[in-house]
């Protein structure tokens, strides 16, 4: 997500964010984020107010928030259509294991938002095909007499010649 609207929508959230604050929400240096907020500020996306206890303020001017939401719905629209590219791609990976005969599947790795997609996948197979499938953390639990498919997402796992394994990203 582009930092700038990192930022926005922190400011937007909690108007009495310190830049610390900030920095380390973004995982950007507090020098950054001091270039940042002054750019913003010269843009006209934020107004910086200090009161009489030095407490420092950043409000979203109207422009800002049209800003924000402009960002957001380029944000949403790009990722929606990587994530139906994606769900594609992975329901063909599935296809050519079921075309194949395979008809079990094992999910290995957490159980997130890629782990989501492709169990959605294989639930709209299922409709079609006579499929079995389950999450895994520990390879070893895969049935190696029984012809299967290790689905996978993590980059950094290699796995063993012995198990048909297949990246879906």
């Amino acid at each position: 997500m582009k930092k700038e609207l990192q930022l926005l929508i922190h400011i937007n959230e909690n108007e009495q964010i310190s830049q610390r604050q900030l920095a380390k929400a973004l995982g950007l240096s507090l020098g950054t984020i001091n270039g940042l907020i002054a750019s913003m500020n010269e843009m006209g996306y934020i107004v910086i107010e200090q009161s009489q206890t030095k407490q420092t303020k950043y409000l979203l001017t109207p422009l800002g928030h049209r800003k924000k939401a402009k960002w957001q719905y380029e944000l949403i629209n790009n990722s929606y259509h990587i994530i139906r590219k994606t769900r594609i791609e992975i329901k063909k990976t599935i296809e050519n294991q079921l075309h194949k005969g395979i008809n079990t599947f094992y999910l290995y790795g957490e159980e997130d938002a890629v782990a989501k997609l492709a169990k959605m996948s294989l639930i709209e197979l299922k409709r079609e095909y006579s499929i079995k499938y389950e999450y895994i953390l520990d390879i070893s639990l895969v049935n190696e007499n029984l012809p299967s498919c290790v689905l996978y997402w993590d980059a950094d796992f290699i796995p063993d010649q012995h198990i048909n394994a297949v990246m879906i990203l």
